[in-house]
């Protein structure tokens, strides 16, 4: 997780993004993050309220091993919700999104989503190959989200 906080407070105040991989179990609405993939942000010159994840990134996360369950992108000065815009992008409703609210350059939220209507799923993230940094955790179901500690 550390690796995607760090990332959306990189790009502030535009949008950073990039790719979840790991799996996704739908009976108890899930998702296990093994390996965060980032990816250049192609509409960060273009709006801070846009993103648009390289095609060759994940090209190349689908052909290694592992499964594409999401992406991740972040909100600057804007809530860890979906945003009408988010809503109309949502092509593949079984991806999850993730997403990070930054507030002035630093990380405070993170929530996750997932289905045409981006529902609030539960999300877990750890040591065992997770993002690799040692956090462990989950972030929320029915829209708690994530509190990022100071």
């Amino acid at each position: 997780m550390g690796l995607v906080l760090a990332a959306a407070e990189a790009a502030y105040p535009a949008e950073c993004c990039g790719l979840l991989v790991g799996e996704f179990d739908p009976i108890a609405g899930l998702a296990h993050v093994t390996r965060v993939v980032p990816s250049r942000n192609l509409l960060a010159g273009e709006a801070s309220d846009r993103f648009e994840i390289d095609p060759a990134v994940r090209f190349r996360v689908m052909r290694e091993p592992g499964f594409l369950i999401g992406h991740y992108h972040s909100h600057p000065d804007g809530p860890a919700q979906p945003s009408a815009r988010d809503r109309a992008m949502v092509y593949e409703p079984e991806l999850v999104w993730l997403i990070i609210a930054v507030a002035k350059g630093r990380a405070l939220q993170a929530s996750a989503f997932r289905g045409e209507g981006l529902e609030a799923i539960l999300l877990e993230y750890g040591q065992n190959g997770g993002v690799g940094d040692g956090i462990t955790g989950q972030i929320g179901r029915h829209g708690e989200g994530w509190l990022i500690e100071p």
